[in-house]
Formats: structure tokens, sequence, C-alpha cells
């Protein structure tokens, strides 16, 4: 294996890709370093999080819970993508409107009585910040 690497090395110099075998190596030992180092920062990321939802105050979901939960966020998710296809994109409001105008007019053509529903489906379940 060493002969195959030392090959490769000699290859990418003869090449006039590197100035030499060291500089190879260099740039090898830096772009594993900045592996390393961004393995490390979604590991400490995934902690955190792990910590966080244990020192949520909130209390645990039962699996009961979490399933209606999931249902009716999937169900509203569903409506808002079949509303979404069946509707003309030449009645959708276009250009800078307000949240209000938006609000009225998603409110009159979702199924689900509004877009504000299905972002609020799941709003029981803890949150991760």
């Amino acid at each position: 294996m060493f002969d195959a690497i030392t090959r490769q090395l000699r290859a990418k110099v003869e090449a006039g890709e590197y100035g030499s075998t060291s500089e190879v190596l260099r740039t090898a030992v830096r772009s594993w370093l900045k592996h390393e180092e961004e393995y490390e920062t979604r590991l400490a990321a995934i902690r955190a999080r792990i910590h966080a939802s244990l020192d949520d105050p909130h209390p645990p979901l039962t699996a009961g819970e979490m399933r209606r939960g999931l249902d009716a966020l999937h169900a509203a998710h569903e409506d808002a993508v079949e509303w979404s296809a069946s509707t003309s994109l030449a009645r959708r409001p276009r250009g800078r409107t307000s949240a209000a105008s938006l609000n009225s007019f998603y409110s009159a053509a979702s199924p689900s009585g509004s877009m504000r529903a299905a972002c609020n489906a799941f709003r029981f379940a803890p949150s991760m910040s």
C-alpha cells in the first residue's frame, strides 16, 4: 500500500501539480485536519441537542400524543400540497403583500382553514431551541 501511495505522490509532483512530495503531504494533512475539525463540530452540535432534549422542562410525550401530532402534521402538509397543486397561479397574491392579506388569501383558499393551521399543527411538541 505504501508503494502505491508513494507512486501517486511522485506522479503528482512530476505532473507539476505540486512542487515536492512534502507539499503533497502537507496538503493531505491540512485536508485531514479540516475534516477532523468539521467532524468534531458536528459531534458537539449533536451532543448539545441531546443535552437540550434531556434538559427540556416540557413533560415527555406519550407514544399516542406523538402519533396524533405526526398524523396532524402529515395531514396538514398533504392538504397544503394538494391545495397548492390545485390553485391557479393567476389567483395567488403577487409582488409585495402584507402578512394579513396573505393570511386572508390562504385562509379563504386552503382546505384546512389556513396555512397557519398547518404550521401550528405540531405546536404542542417541545422545541429544540
